[in-house]
C-alpha cells in the first residue's frame, strides 16, 4: 500500500519544520508549504493529495481560501484548516471558528 501524501501548509517555519519531520518519520510522503501561494504552487507539482493539512492564519492569505482554490485537487481526503485560538487576529475567521465548533474543543 502507498503511504499519504500530505500537503501541509504553515506559515511558521519552525513548526512547519518540526511537524514535517514528525509526519515524515511517521511514513507519510509530505510537501511543505510555507503559506497560500507556496501551498498552490506545490500541489500543482504533486500528483495526488490524499490529505492537506494548514494553518488557518497564513502570511499571504488563509486556511480557507486554500480550502477553495484547491477544492478537487484533494482526493476525497481530509482536509484540516487549524490554528492557534489566541493567535487569530482575524475577527471574521474567529467568529467563523467559533460558530463551526461552538467555542473552543475540550479534551475529556
Amino acid at each position: 500500500m502507498r503511504p499519504l501524501t500530505i500537503l501541509l501548509v504553515e506559515d511558521h517555519k519552525d513548526s512547519l519544520v518540526a511537524m514535517s519531520r514528525l509526519l515524515r518519520h511517521e511514513g507519510y510522503l509530505v510537501t511543505a508549504a510555507g503559506g497560500l501561494a507556496d501551498a498552490v504552487s506545490a500541489a500543482a507539482g504533486i500528483g495526488e493529495i490524499d490529505v492537506l493539512v494548514s494553518d488557518m492564519t497564513l502570511g499571504d492569505g488563509n486556511g480557507c481560501d486554500l480550502l477553495r482554490i484547491l477544492n478537487g485537487r484533494v482526493r476525497g481526503g481530509p482536509r484540516v484548516a487549524g490554528c492557534q485560538f489566541g493567535q487569530v487576529h482575524d475577527d471574521s475567521l474567529r467568529r467563523r471558528r467559533e460558530t463551526r465548533t461552538g467555542g473552543p474543543v475540550e479534551r475529556g
